[in-house]
């Protein structure tokens, strides 16, 4: 059976910077690497709230029952197709991912712990994390400069849907993590630590 890897962490924590890192490393032979972002439910199938706003900080904007099945076929050993998530843009035609199974799967996203089923496959369990304000100005730079969002669209998001759930989905399983990495400056030292060990699962394959 495959090691399976779980990396979680707040918005704009590094998580997304720090697996490009792993996987630069070790590339696609030794590494196969599953986000949840992809699993986001298309736009008809959301919920909204009473507003009319849909909340994609909430564990049902996704579809994670696809999400654990899609774990499954890897850790089976078989190769996956998933559609690339693109953010809802009309514009873009969405890609196919190839995934090959290896025998270190690493999934990352927002609620890989706080949903049991997910939790319970995890052999390693890392905590990405860094202060509100450095976390929140990433996030307003992110989303100004790519997604070409305002400030004020950025705050509410910030303030009304990404600090509850963290607080609720994300936060409490800080201290059930095997490895904890503070991204205040860097996660350099967390990512040594990190890569020492895939090292060592993947002897003698190295």
């Amino acid at each position: 059976m495959a090691f399976i890897i779980g990396i979680s962490g707040g918005s704009a924590s590094g998580k997304s910077t720090f697996i490009a890192k792993l996987k630069n490393y070790f590339g696609d032979s030794h590494l196969s690497i599953l986000s949840q972002d992809h699993y986001y439910k298309p736009l008809y199938l959301q919920v909204k709230n009473k507003n009319g706003e849909i909340n994609f900080d909430e564990p049902e904007s996704l579809n994670l029952d696809k999400f654990i099945t899609d774990v499954e076929i890897l850790e089976a050993g078989n190769e996956l197709a998933i559609e690339e998530y693109h953010f809802n843009n009309p514009n873009k035609q969405p890609n196919t991912i190839t995934i090959k199974p290896t025998s270190i799967i690493l999934v990352e996203g927002l609620f890989i712990m706080s949903d049991s089923s997910i939790f319970n496959k995890l052999n390693l369990k890392i905590f990405i994390d860094a202060d509100e304000d450095i976390k929140y100005n990433r996030r307003l730079r992110r989303d100004s400069e790519e997604r070409g969002m305002e400030a004020d669209e950025i705050k509410y998001q910030w303030h009304n849907q990404v600090l509850p759930s963290y607080d609720k989905y994300i936060l409490p399983y800080k201290e059930k993590a095997d490895i904890l990495i503070i991204n205040n400056v860097d996660f350099e030292e967390g990512l040594n630590l990190v890569i020492e060990r895939i090292q060592k699962l993947l002897i003698p394959n190295l």
